[in-house]
């Protein structure tokens, strides 16, 4: 039975899939099965990467299915008693596997492990070191557009992975369930480290894994298709996750955020600053409304989902504040870092 489980999604991935082949070959750790689950690519994806692909197994599906289904199609195959799911825009140094799977062997009690992602284009900056969360259900990546130095350096415990490449204990997986199908793409990711710490599962940051992303290559940066599922299940995390005080403030903190992204899209500066400039506001707007109908009709099943995961909550209600509270979001970072 191998030790690590690697999953990777990959839509339409072409050449990046061959990359991050070659790097998960290259891995000194190599107890280690591969699982590529293919979202009905329409491009040669397969083909180009066949030769670093090795002896992986394939998943071909018919029509793309979403980052949360392919993932769980591919942990379904793992026999692994850890899984990395890797996106096919990401590689991995040769050693940011062992680094990982020393970690989980250090950190026995802990279900998921995030690595030091860094930009792919710009190696000095950071991609992701865990991640954080905002007070109306959005998360982001920890460190994000920071300088890479000797505060990234610290192995500490942090709120939980991004999926773009993290680690998770089987047994973590096996207790609070794979990503929720509903979610499609996006944020996923966060509903599951959320789930997971509601359970008691912690999160350690392992600044020796070392890996590379080139972030929303599939979607695209700006792309309507990220809009859209970012808000709408944003939403989604809001319902299934945050505790109810909060929830009935959180209007005040989207309102905030609102504005600090009205004034960067005004500006050229952020994510909606680079929407304008690719679409327009008419369009931002649309997606809104868009997303907020989508998640309002979803509400019922979102907080059908709440209660399960709070009756079969570990943490207090005093532990579940300090999360939001020790891994907040700062508001400025959702608005103007793009």
């Amino acid at each position: 039975m191998p030790r690590v489980s690697i999953v990777i999604v990959n839509y339409n991935g072409g050449a990046l899939l061959r990359e991050c082949a070659v790097s998960v070959a290259a891995q000194t750790f190599r107890d280690v099965e591969t699982i590529v689950v293919d979202n009905g690519s329409t491009d040669d994806s397969l083909d180009v990467a066949r030769g670093a692909l090795g002896a992986a197994t394939i998943v071909r599906l018919d029509t793309n299915r979403g980052f949360a289904r392919g993932n769980n199609l591919g942990i379904g195959r793992a026999r692994g008693d850890l899984v990395l799911t890797l996106n096919n825009d990401a590689c991995l140094a040769p050693t940011c596997l062992a680094e990982l799977v020393a970690a989980a062997e250090r950190h026995v009690d802990a279900g998921m492990f995030a690595p030091r992602i860094l930009v792919s284009t710009d190696q000095s900056r950071i991609d992701s070191a865990g991640l954080l969360v905002y007070a109306d259900g959005v998360y982001r990546a920890r460190g994000w557009q920071e300088l890479d130095g000797p505060r990234w350096a610290e192995e500490t415990e942090v709120l939980f992975p991004c999926a773009s490449v993290a680690l998770y204990r089987r047994s973590m997986l096996d207790d609070v369930g794979l990503f929720d199908e509903d979610y499609f793409l996006y944020l996923e990711d966060g509903d599951l480290g959320m789930r997971a710490r509601l359970r008691g599962w912690s999160c350690w940051y392992v600044p020796n894994a070392v890996a590379y992303h080139l972030k929303s290559s599939t979607a695209g940066k700006h792309s309507k298709v990220k809009a859209y599922y970012v808000e709408r299940n944003r939403i989604f995390n809001l319902i299934k996750h945050t505790p109810l005080p909060i929830i009935v403030v959180s209007p005040l903190a989207t309102a905030y955020r609102y504005l600090l992204q009205a004034f960067a899209a005004l500006t050229g500066r952020g994510a909606s600053g680079g929407f304008v400039r690719d679409y327009s506001r008419r369009e931002l707007l649309r997606i809104l409304v868009r997303s907020y109908a989508s998640a309002l009709r979803a509400a019922p099943t979102m907080w059908r989902k709440r209660r399960a995961i709070y009756r079969s909550r570990r943490l207090s209600r005093r532990e579940i504040y300090a999360l939001f509270i020790r891994y907040r979001l700062p508001a400025r970072d959702l608005a103007f870092k793009d």
